[in-house]
């Protein structure tokens, strides 16, 4: 979602691998963590990406190349593309 580490930002070492995924799965569970301290929670969340920010200059260059490193990622790391509950 938006608040996470941005995965054009960086190179897709281990180690910013890992501030994508905790980026977004930390706000995630400190938001449920809030919700269950107030034993209030909403109906739905709604969680997004910035897709198609980026501009359309180099829009077809750019998608095809986090297109592959998402591929690669999600090869790697299988459980990320899963509903988290």
């Amino acid at each position: 979602h938006l608040a996470g580490a941005g995965v054009a930002d960086g190179t897709w070492n281990n180690t910013y691998k890992k501030e994508i995924i905790d980026s977004r799965v930390d706000s995630i569970q400190l938001l449920l963590k809030k919700c269950k301290e107030l034993k209030s929670f909403p109906k739905s969340v709604i969680s997004a990406s910035g897709t198609a920010y980026y501009g359309s200059i180099t829009l077809k260059r750019f998608t095809m190349k986090v297109m592959w490193q998402a591929r690669v990622f999600l090869q790697k790391y299988p459980e990320s593309g899963k509903k988290h509950q």
